[in-house]
């Protein structure tokens, strides 16, 4: 009842905006899902986390959401963007690191070697 009533008080405009939010949303996990079979799971998880990123972005710079807000609200928006930045930075940076190199072993010395040779039979 509620969401029916708050859905009929939106513009034309608003309600294309969330349409698009919404779908920018769930494009992302299906992105995101593509992505694993293909990518490695760090960045195929950065790729999802970017997408409310850019809705935040959206709403902020573009449509000016945090117009007449308190700066505590401002720097909890500014603050929660750059956590996000720093993770998908962080995520991109270790999927993209090389591995890490197996240690090598050293030859075996004949000292050290065991025996190869197949065990013989005795006859009774």
């Amino acid at each position: 009842r509620g969401f029916r009533r708050k859905v009929a008080n939106l513009g034309g405009a608003q309600f294309l905006v969330a349409a698009a939010c919404g779908f920018l949303n769930i494009w992302s996990i299906v992105t995101y899902f593509m992505a694993t079979t293909r990518l490695p799971t760090a960045v195929a998880f950065a790729i999802f986390l970017s997408t409310p990123l850019v809705s935040i972005s959206l709403g902020a710079c573009y449509f000016r959401e945090l117009e007449g807000r308190d700066a505590g609200s401002r720097r909890t928006v500014y603050l929660i963007m750059a956590l996000y930045v720093i993770a998908i930075c962080v995520l991109a940076g270790n999927a993209l690191a090389p591995a890490p190199v197996a240690a090598t072993l050293a030859p075996a010395t004949p000292s050290t070697a065991t025996p190869t040779a197949a065990p013989t039979m005795v006859a009774p």
